[in-house]
């Protein structure tokens, strides 16, 4: 925790730049406020190198230009040189000024890794709440720099809400095939506020384009696909998408059940309907363990004697085991374990609530899992079963990461 504080304010050399005693103290308590907001000491690194990327060049609403010059030995941060942007970046005349838009900026970022426990003014609805708790499991770290720019220059929520969406399809893409490398996503989003800092401009507290016949929305989807390469197409997605998903990426295949499942329920658009919070997680000792989990219907390892072993050889549960229609979403994995096809679906907990015994469904006849609907009616489970579901997935799939300009895949 203390770590990024002390070697960047004591052994960084910023204390030795500041005028006297009283503002070492007044200084040290404004890097509390900094971290009290980013708790987490990666965290605090990767909020410090993208506040740099952004804002080093003073095209930031709430930042002074003469305040925040870019080191012209140094056109982007990384882990390695971020205490030598500081302890040039910070001098007595400038320190005041930086400290008080890292503390703002700050605020800006723990809405972003914490919504459910932040509130910024303008930026507290549930919907917004809800998409970035979504993107926080997705993965989406090297957008935060571009979210954290557009949000200082307070940009409209229903404007930011579509352009999480374009985020999100993008890096679900990205994460099925690999493509663009990791090592370019930084400046994939540095480049974004290249393009657009030079036509926006703040109009009554928000933010509008001039000098451009394109919406904000519009040149942000464009910079983003400019990034697809052979090798994201929707044709390799859809092989990506046929393949052992699960085996490549299980955090991945989780994301896109919980789509998939909100899809199919109509929760995307209602609000009539009471949604499962599949971020849901419980204390397991000193163990977090999340509540929902991805179930595999024919198990990893099933069970020796059960109804499995009379239509599958071992051979060819490898094969099928981490596809995508063998897989679904559950609250009680270890329960379904590697038990037989028959009892997976009828499945019962008994619950005793005020001296009543009460038998709960669990099993894919609940009803809970509208992803279940294909699978409780089946009386077996075979590759058949299997490939019939997984093309009936991916074609949901396909529908909601589609660009417009796409054909459906060959």
């Amino acid at each position: 925790f203390s770590r990024f504080t002390n070697s960047l304010v004591y052994d960084g050399g910023i204390c030795k730049r500041l005028a006297n005693l009283k503002n070492i103290e007044q200084h040290n308590t404004k890097w509390q406020e900094i971290l009290e907001n980013i708790e987490d000491y990666s965290l605090q690194v990767r909020f410090i190198r993208q506040f740099y990327n952004m804002f080093k060049g003073g095209g930031v609403s709430s930042f002074d230009k003469n305040i925040f010059s870019p080191l012209n030995n140094i056109p982007k941060a990384t882990v390695t040189n971020i205490i030598t942007i500081f302890d040039n970046w910070i001098k007595p005349n400038t320190s005041e000024g930086i400290f008080n838009s890292l503390i703002n900026a700050s605020e800006i970022y723990k809405k972003l890794i914490d919504p459910r426990n932040s509130k910024l003014e303008g930026y507290n609805s549930e919907d917004l709440n809800n998409k970035l708790e979504d993107l926080s499991h997705l993965g989406v770290a090297p957008s935060y720099a571009l979210l954290m720019y557009l949000i200082d220059r307070k940009i409209e929520l229903n404007e930011l809400l579509k352009i999480l969406n374009i985020i999100e399809k993008w890096f679900i893409r990205r994460h099925l095939t690999n493509n663009p490398s990791t090592g370019r996503l930084d400046q994939i989003f540095m480049d974004i506020v290249n393009q657009i800092e030079p036509i926006i401009k703040n109009n009554n507290e928000t933010i509008s384009i001039e000098k451009s016949d394109k919406s904000l929305i519009e040149i942000i989807e464009n910079e983003l696909v400019k990034e697809k390469t052979p090798y994201n197409t929707i044709n390799e997605i859809n092989s990506k998408l046929s393949g052992n998903i699960y085996d490549d990426n299980s955090s991945l295949t989780m994301y896109l059940l919980v789509m998939l499942e909100r899809n199919l329920n109509g929760w995307i658009n209602r609000e009539d309907v009471q949604q499962i919070y599949f971020w849901d997680t419980f204390k397991d000792n000193t163990k977090i363990t999340p509540v929902w989990s991805v179930e595999h219907i024919l198990p990893q390892s099933p069970k020796k004697g059960t109804d499995w072993f009379d239509w599958w050889t071992e051979n060819e549960m490898e094969n099928y085991v981490h596809k995508l229609g063998n897989l679904t979403l559950t609250g009680f994995n270890g329960r379904l374990s590697n038990k037989s096809f028959k009892d997976k679906k009828e499945l019962e907990k008994t619950i005793v609530k005020d001296t009543k015994t009460i038998i709960e469904f669990v099993g894919y006849t609940s009803g809970k899992i509208k992803l279940n609907d294909t699978v409780k009616t089946e009386l077996k489970w075979t590759k058949t079963e299997i490939n019939k579901r997984t093309n009936i997935l991916i074609s949901e799939i396909i529908k909601m990461l589609k660009y417009s300009y796409e054909n459906d895949p060959k």
